[in-house]
């Protein structure tokens, strides 16, 4: 029996890879990722306190791809969620706190100070994924399928949807969905039918399903001005 417990307490160590290898690394990220995402969601239901003077993270989907490199946190991580910036940057954030108190009556010097700081925390050379993840929006918005728009860039569609969301924080059909339902928005002087079919959509019945599921009202109800507070 004494042997059957030491056995079993020894599992949990053995199975953990070395300090210093690179498994061992990937099991840090892994975890502290999964903190974060403990602690945000928290955060959002009210569990967290907020201090004052302390900056916070709260990221729509960004198809420039910019969070990633920023913050060095997967933009997925960040959208539709409120993460201690200091979980992000660590002591650096309370650094900007301090200089943003300072400039609390001095808004466009408070905005450069910000400006400074993010653009301290990019690296020397963005990474070849973002070069990827532009070229994936812009054949997301001609429109192409994802399946069309993997093939054209020469990647599996499991490889594109995961940097997608990493980096720009939806997945690429989430984000396509958006795309032409603002396309669709910004053609006025078009018909709703002709709006459709300029923006990709086989015919009007998918619009109005996709219209109405991020924007919470229909096309018609839409074009007399009844709009919701927050949209996509």
């Amino acid at each position: 029996m004494d042997r059957e417990r030491h056995a079993a307490g020894a599992t949990d160590a053995d199975h953990r890879p070395p300090a210093g290898s690179r498994d061992h690394g990937r099991l840090a990220d892994d975890e502290r990722r999964r903190e974060r995402r403990t602690r945000s969601r928290t955060a959002h239901q009210g569990g967290v306190p907020h201090h004052e003077g302390s900056p916070g993270v709260r990221a729509p989907p960004d198809p420039a791809g910019r969070v990633l490199p920023l913050l060095g946190a997967a933009a997925d991580e960040l959208v539709d969620r409120t993460v201690p910036l200091s979980d992000l940057t660590g002591p650096s954030a309370n650094v900007l706190a301090e200089r943003l108190v300072s400039h609390r009556d001095e808004p466009e010097q408070a905005v450069d100070v910000l400006g400074d700081f993010l653009l301290g925390q990019l690296p020397r050379r963005l990474p070849d994924r973002l070069e990827l993840v532009g070229e994936a929006v812009a054949e997301l918005a001609a429109p192409r399928t994802v399946g069309e728009t993997a093939q054209r860039l020469g990647v599996s569609e499991r490889y594109l949807r995961r940097v997608f969301r990493e980096a720009v924080g939806v997945s690429p059909k989430h984000f396509a969905r958006i795309t032409r339902v603002r396309t669709v928005i910004a053609q006025t002087r078009r018909s709703w039918s002709d709006a459709a079919a300029y923006a990709g959509y086989t015919d009007q019945s998918h619009l109005i399903a996709d219209f109405r599921s991020l924007m919470r009202v229909t096309p018609a109800a839409y074009a007399t001005g009844r709009v919701p507070l927050s949209t996509c």
